[in-house]
């Protein structure tokens, strides 16, 4: 009866029933927007991260993990997840940080033990854990891919080729439509200066997944630099530059295709586009001093060679480049520094590519070979720690600093590894062990664009 009254009484006072009515849509609706809303949206943001990790999209899974945060800030799952992408992007503090927070919250711990023990393979220490890991993936673990991912990237991230590759093909055989088995397998065979396998791994990962950039970049390096497909080279550069107008080393890509194609103009067109995105660019400045030594230019080529060596002063290709022009512009008692610099980087240079082969077959051959396992051992320490004396010859502390990183896993006492550690905790003070490169980046050696065409290994 009250309400048959209050019914009434409405439709006595139609302008009081309307403000009822839209009173009670906007508690309605507010309700839905404070409580609703945000749920569906980290629902969403949940969902573009699953899709993201899925295609090694870190960064985007990342960027989606933190609006999760926002609507899940306690949620272990979510904490776990960044601990996860993090650690396979390569940022090793942001992911014990995470991982640190979903233990707090209350994540399992076998989950969490398990990516701890990803960390220590990825960032370096995987001498210490392999055999955990490796049990993992023989009893058929759910996160057996990432476990593999891992060991291949840990084994590559200490120069060693020869497990990265055992375990980067059982990784392709156990998931044969993954790109990213095909990817580190295409890194692995640059390693190994075998340019015309690792073509074969990176065309591969563009017929699984077209938009890989890295894949794109370094198929079209080697084709320009190892196999002199310039016209092929070029369409594959074009492609990229296309779809990432930004990508300043796609651009110098297309100038060199160019370059090489004695297509002068087109090149300096292409460099243009590098300089109006970032006018100080080292190999576009070395280029441009290229172009114009090609068109018997010396004055101009040296003025752009001498803005390219103060970038590049470990560069083979930069030194070559000025001490020619120096010598043909007859100034040879000032060319003669960078001719006998560019002489060292080469026979380094060449040192370096020989004992990434030789610890490769070694270290490949342990099984068969009749040489004791002491024996083997020395060989691998003496290579390595040439290795590392080489590289930072060259200029390049980070190649350096993975080599020392091998050889103390390998000997944690061996005396030449803990100086090299110490001179270059020294050169690189304030930097942490974090800052390594990333996974997915191959470490080109420094003047490896022109004037080489690796041996075959005849492995």
């Amino acid at each position: 009866m009250r309400w048959q009254g209050f019914l009434g009484t409405l439709r006595q006072r139609p302008f009081t029933a309307c403000v009822l009515l839209l009173a009670c849509l906007a508690i309605i609706v507010s309700t839905g927007y404070f409580l609703i809303w945000p749920q569906v949206r980290g629902w969403y943001h949940w969902r573009q991260m699953e899709s993201a990790a899925r295609d090694s999209n870190f960064e985007q899974a990342r960027m989606h993990l933190e609006e999760c945060l926002k609507v899940w800030p306690r949620s272990p799952e979510v904490h776990f997840q960044l601990a996860r992408i993090a650690r396979r992007d390569g940022d090793f503090a942001t992911a014990r940080q995470a991982l640190a927070a979903a233990q707090r919250l209350g994540w399992p711990e076998t989950a969490i033990e398990l990516e701890k023990l990803l960390i220590q393979a990825q960032s370096g220490s995987i001498r210490e854990v392999q055999e955990a890991l490796k049990q993992r993936v023989e009893t058929g673990h759910d996160d057996s891919e990432l476990i593999l991912e891992a060991l291949t990237a840990g084994y590559l991230q200490n120069n060693f080729l020869a497990d990265a590759f055992v375990t980067a093909l059982y990784w392709q055989k156990l998931f044969p439509n993954r790109w990213q088995s095909h990817l580190l397998l295409g890194i692995l065979f640059e390693r190994r200066h075998r340019a015309d396998l690792a073509v074969a791994e990176y065309r591969r990962v563009l017929e699984l997944k077209p938009d890989q950039l890295q894949a794109r970049h370094q198929l079209a390096f080697l084709l320009l630099s190892y196999s002199k497909l310039y016209a092929e080279a070029l369409e594959q550069y074009q492609q990229l530059v296309r779809y990432h107008p930004d990508d300043v080393a796609g651009w110098v890509g297309v100038a060199r295709c160019q370059r090489a194609l004695q297509r002068y103009d087109e090149a300096r067109k292409s460099l243009d586009e590098v300089f109006r995105r970032d006018p100080e660019y080292p190999e576009a400045l070395l280029l441009r001093a290229q172009l114009a030594r090609d068109e018997e230019k010396l004055e101009e080529a040296l003025e752009w060679a001498r803005k390219a060596i103060q970038y590049l002063p470990h560069d083979l290709t930069a030194n070559h480049v000025l001490a020619s022009v120096l010598f043909e512009l007859g100034r040879n008692e000032e060319a003669e520094p960078y001719n006998r610099r560019r002489l060292e980087l080469e026979r380094d240079i060449r040192r370096l590519m020989e004992i990434r082969r030789s610890i490769y077959d070694l270290e490949h051959e342990k099984g068969a070979s009749l040489e004791s396992a002491g024996t083997r051992r020395s060989k691998t320490l003496a290579l390595r720690r040439e290795a590392a004396n080489l590289a930072l010859r060259l200029g390049d502390e980070t190649d350096a600093a993975l080599w020392t990183l091998s050889l103390l896993q390998i000997d944690p006492t061996d005396t030449e590894a803990r100086r090299l550690a110490a001179e270059l905790q020294t050169r690189n003070r304030g930097k942490t062990a974090d800052k390594q490169p990333k996974t997915y980046t191959p470490q080109t050696l420094p003047g490896l664009r022109e004037p080489f065409r690796p041996e075959r290994s005849g492995r």
